[in-house]
């Protein structure tokens, strides 16, 4: 059953919000939709009109049937006993529970149940030691230990004002750069109590070595030849310069000025390879391409395309000024 919210829009859960619809928040919305489609900009992704040779996400994991099978070859293994003893006292202490492990990596994705909360009531200003207990109670579910944690940055946390529900996400690094897509999320109550979480934490060491890599400017070749975008003109790295971070000069050959960002990526549950996060704005196009560059031997491991179309099908909408008829 779905529910209109105060907001206008009709979600799956009942809020409690009384059903209200106002005429110039709709307005409002038009106008920023409208200012972000002209202006090119957005909020994590960009939002453009239809067009261009906009290419689909690639994840070499999932798409290249050799890096399939040699993730697949890969999974816990030995390891595999623990994590199904581990899986077996979850279930015997939480009824309902129900986990679906990463296909890549064979960590658990989502944990949750449908009839309890996943722990007791705590204090939820303490949630970092309440996710270590909770990881510490089932490591060989997880992979890893609690202290992983640890060596994760916090790059979402908020609080839903209308029931207390906490949000967190944590990043793992190593060597101080992101591995890329190993995060880990969990949702906490008003009263602390762990509703869900979903992992896919590897164990790493913390810090990796690898021979001479190649550097930015290669990789964005590497990038931009994947999606078949010339580059004609010299590579010049600006001055803006943060961190890792890496910044080109703007030239013609692209729609705005690329940059790129180490970082690694897990190739399997146990090889981790040294990359190029290079961001590429697609010359001639609205396409702001992200694609993981493998900095030893210059293959794409993942492309993504940060801008999303809109429809160019007209769109109708019911809207009230008044009280939903609902």
């Amino acid at each position: 059953m779905r529910f209109s919210c105060k907001c206008g829009l009709v979600c799956p859960v009942k809020c409690g919000r009384s059903p209200r619809f106002s005429l110039v928040y709709t307005g409002a919305l038009l106008l920023f939709i409208a200012v972000l489609v002209s202006s090119g900009g957005g909020l994590g992704d960009a939002w453009a009109v239809q067009g261009g040779n906009d290419l689909p996400s690639y994840d070499v994991r999932r798409d290249d049937p050799q890096s399939r099978q040699a993730a697949k070859n890969a999974l816990p293994g030995a390891a595999a006993s623990a994590q199904q003893n581990d899986l077996l006292r979850l279930k015997e202490a939480t009824p309902d529970v129900s986990v679906t492990f990463d296909s890549a990596l064979g960590t658990p994705a989502f944990l949750r149940s449908t009839s309890t909360l996943l722990t007791a009531p705590a204090d939820q200003s303490n949630w970092r030691e309440l996710l270590k207990a909770f990881v510490a109670r089932y490591p060989g579910l997880f992979g890893v230990e609690a202290s992983t944690l640890d060596a994760c940055t916090v790059v979402r946390e908020y609080t839903t004002k209308h029931n207390g529900v906490l949000h967190i996400e944590l990043q793992q690094t190593v060597n101080s750069a992101d591995l890329i897509g190993v995060r880990i999320r969990a949702n906490f109550t008003r009263d602390g109590q762990l509703i869900n979480v979903s992992s896919t934490l590897l164990p790493v060491a913390s810090e990796l070595k690898f021979p001479s890599l190649r550097g930015p400017a290669d990789s964005l070749r590497s990038a931009a030849s994947s999606i078949g975008n010339a580059v004609t003109q010299p590579l010049v790295q600006s001055d803006s310069v943060k961190g890792d971070a890496v910044r080109f000069e703007a030239t013609s050959d692209f729609s705005a000025a690329p940059g790129a960002r180490r970082a690694y990526f897990p190739l399997t549950r146990t090889e981790i390879r040294p990359v190029w996060v290079v961001t590429l704005p697609e010359g001639g196009t609205s396409n702001i391409y992200e694609i993981a560059v493998d900095a030893i031997d210059g293959r794409v491991l993942q492309r993504t395309n940060r801008t999303l179309y809109l429809s160019t099908e007209d769109a109708t909408y019911n809207v009230f000024n008044l009280d939903s008829p609902s």
